[in-house]
């Protein structure tokens, strides 16, 4: 069987459960069978929780090296740090991660795959590639720019009467129905 990522386990566990509901629910001969099948899980899955067999999470809760607490102030401190433009390297999550788990248990250290399985648990964070800012895109990111790009899309609204249905936003290869190829266009040019 492969392994499951993160939201098919939480999938694959709601189902469980609504199997567990499904089978409390109608109590017959073959009901584990009848609730396995009707929300797709394997029968010995559901015959096995309902004898007091334990999901993988809770079962293995006690060998993780991180309190479940410490795991979720990494993630907000993730977000925030993404929120402030400065997304963490994987390199920095995991030494802090490391710190927080030789404070606490010494010797111990972190599996190779303790980051996979980190954002395995944890759905609400994802890697990304970063990508560099290209020149004119970082010249573009300067407010007076900006601030003269909307005092002048405003004076072409109010000089053409241009009403809000019939605004329509382009990216910076234009409105060009049917036509893909390269151009050239004019521009004000700003001197930057």
């Amino acid at each position: 069987m492969t392994r499951l990522k993160g939201k098919q386990k939480e999938e694959r566990e709601e189902n469980i459960q609504l199997a567990i509901k499904h089978y409390r629910k109608c109590k017959t001969d073959f009901s584990i069978r009848l609730s396995a099948e009707t929300h797709g899980i394997p029968y010995s899955t559901l015959r096995d929780r309902l004898a007091g067999a334990q999901n993988h999470r809770e079962s293995h809760r006690h060998q993780k090296l991180l309190a479940e607490q410490e795991e979720k102030s990494i993630v907000r401190w993730i977000l925030k740090m993404d929120n402030w433009g400065f997304p963490p390297r994987l390199a920095v999550v995991k030494e802090i991660a490391a710190h927080l788990v030789s404070r606490r248990a010494s010797g111990r250290k972190l599996g190779v795959h303790w980051m996979q399985r980190f954002l395995e648990r944890n759905t609400e964070v994802a890697t990304k590639l970063a990508v560099r800012l290209e020149r004119q895109r970082a010249y573009a990111d300067n407010p007076a720019i900006i601030k003269d790009y909307f005092k002048k899309l405003l004076h072409v609204i109010r000089q053409y009467k241009i009403i809000h249905d019939d605004e329509y936003n382009m990216d910076e290869k234009g409105f060009m129905m049917g036509a893909a190829n390269r151009c050239k266009f004019v521009d004000l040019g700003y001197s930057y």
